[in-house]
């Protein structure tokens, strides 16, 4: 990252694989290596120590998908991470407007469970917190067509940041100018930043398909 002056990273945390609870709320059992959250700390915690060598930043990616109960999951192990490793604490740890950031996958998509309305119960609770949240949401979720659900437009106007879905969506400039809503003008009509999920790794020239 350093090398190719990448400034830092998103670190992807699945919730149903990780779902922690703070220790203050296990009492003497348990501790902070609680539903295996040992291994997926160390994970954290090492990005973090590498960020410090190497002056990168890091900022927590959940993903709800395959998880039962996202929210309250998502809320207890987020608790865990801030209580028991201070990770927001860390000097490396991306805040943006004086807020720390996190990220959340999975708002709106047909192929995930969760509801509208504790889904905008769930920002709201993180916003109070004085958090930034990146919310990751579908290709189509303008209209609530293909893969978003409809109803969802009030969660997707409380983000901090719209980060549609793109990868796999296109195969072509011509697909995604015909076949993909506009994207480009997401600050002009929703007051707030737009961070597109980018297809890299496959050379794009003229003539040939973009690799996602």
């Amino acid at each position: 990252m350093e090398d190719y002056g990448i400034d830092g990273v998103f670190l992807q945390r699945f919730t149903s694989v990780s779902s922690c609870k703070p220790a203050a709320s296990l009492g003497a059992v348990g501790g902070v290596q609680n539903g295996g959250c040992y291994y997926y700390d160390n994970i954290s915690t090492s990005a973090l120590a590498a960020a410090s060598r190497h002056g990168r930043a890091v900022a927590m990616m959940y993903d709800i998908s395959g998880c039962d109960d996202p929210w309250s999951r998502t809320l207890a192990d987020w608790a865990h991470l801030v209580q028991d490793l201070k990770i927001t604490d860390h000097p490396r740890y991306l805040h943006h407007e004086g807020k720390p950031v996190l990220s959340v996958w999975g708002f709106g998509f047909t192929d995930r469970t969760g509801n509208a309305s504790d889904a905008l119960a769930f920002i709201r609770t993180l916003q109070r917190g004085g958090y930034y949240i990146v919310g990751g949401i579908p290709t189509y979720w303008r209209n609530s067509t293909a893969d978003s659900k409809p109803g969802w437009q009030e969660v997707y106007d409380a983000l901090d940041v719209l980060s549609p879905w793109l990868s796999g969506r296109f195969r072509s400039a011509a697909e995604f100018n015909t076949g993909v809503p506009a994207l480009p003008d997401t600050s002009a009509e929703r007051h707030c930043p737009a961070g597109h999920a980018q297809c890299p790794g496959a050379p794009v020239c003229a003539g040939s398909p973009l690799s996602c």
